[in-house]
C-alpha cells in the first residue's frame, strides 16, 4: 500500500507519476513586525510573530513559530538555506550572530556574523544530518549590546 501516511518510510524516485521523496520543506516569514527582545551574549529563538509559513514540504511539519520537523522514518543528511531580512533596533551598528539550531541545541559552525545596521540581510548555509522528531530553529544573538532584533522577512529551505 503506498499512500500518504506511507512516504515517510518509502523511498521514490525515478518520476513514476509519483512526487519523488526526497524530503524538504520550504519556509517563509513575511512582513514579520514582532521583535525579538534580546540580552547581550545570550542566543535567541527569533520570534517570528506567528508568521511562519510552510510553503511546501516532503517528511517535514513547519510551526507558525518557525519550528520545522522531520517526520521521515531514515535517517537524511539536509542542507539548510536561509535568508534572513532583519532591522536591527535602536540607532549605531551592533555585531549580531545568526545561527541554525537543531532540537533547541547550536549546530557547531552554523554561525554567520555580522556588523549589522538598521535594514539589512544575510544569507546563511549549513548541513546536518536528521532523524525522525529533529527540529531545525533559527537563533540571533547580539554580542555587542543589548539591542533588539526585527526579522521581517525570511526564507529558508531544507533540502535533502
Amino acid at each position: 500500500d503506498y499512500s500518504s501516511a506511507q512516504t515517510t518510510g518509502y523511498d521514490v524516485f525515478a518520476n513514476q507519476g509519483l512526487l519523488n521523496s526526497v524530503s524538504g520543506t520550504v519556509m517563509t516569514l513575511t512582513g514579520n513586525a514582532t521583535i525579538t527582545p534580546l540580552t547581550q551574549n545570550v542566543p535567541t529563538q527569533i520570534n517570528m510573530g506567528g508568521g511562519a509559513t510552510q510553503q511546501a514540504s516532503v517528511r517535514f511539519t513547519t510551526s507558525a513559530a518557525g519550528v520545522n520537523t522531520y517526520i521521515g522514518t531514515k535517517q537524511v543528511y539536509v542542507s539548510l538555506h536561509c535568508t534572513i531580512t532583519f532591522d536591527k533596533q535602536s540607532s549605531g551598528a551592533d555585531d549580531y550572530t545568526f545561527y541554525y539550531y537543531k532540537n533547541g541545541v547550536q549546530l557547531p559552525g552554523s554561525q554567520t556574523q555580522v556588523r549589522a545596521n538598521p535594514d539589512d540581510a544575510i544569507t546563511m548555509v549549513y548541513g546536518s544530518l536528521m532523524n525522525n522528531s529533529d527540529t531545525i530553529e533559527l537563533y540571533v544573538e547580539n554580542t555587542s549590546s543589548a539591542d533588539d532584533m526585527l526579522v521581517t522577512d525570511l526564507q529558508l529551505v531544507i533540502r535533502e
